[in-house]
């Protein structure tokens, strides 16, 4: 077994790419537990809209602490999507004070 035969079947069972697509999103306030708290909301929204659209081949991830929890002094918290449509997903959905990432380089 290669390193790559490895990490592909690492990356299909896991639904990673490029078995899948993912949208990061970043939320980032002075106030810890506000950003939480909106990382939080977003998150819900999201699974419901999972849930109520039958998108069952996506599915969104806990609103966490960035790896790098704080930067410049601001709370940093993020949500993972797995879809293969994450616009689709994440339409009509309220993102203030978000960064969205498709396709992130990574998840720190």
């Amino acid at each position: 077994n290669t390193f790559y035969d490895h990490e592909i079947e690492q990356r299909k069972r896991l639904q990673y790419p490029p078995y899948t697509r993912l949208a990061r999103l970043i939320f980032v306030n002075l106030n810890e537990e506000f950003c939480k708290t909106q990382a939080e909301n977003v998150r819900e929204r999201i699974a419901h809209r999972i849930e109520e659209e039958n998108l069952g081949a996506s599915s969104v991830g806990a609103a966490l602490p960035c790896y790098f929890s704080r930067e410049n002094g601001q709370y940093r918290y993020q949500v993972v999507i797995r879809s293969s449509d994450p616009a689709r997903v994440l339409h009509d959905i309220p993102l203030n004070n978000c960064r969205v990432q498709i396709d992130p380089v990574d998840l720190l």
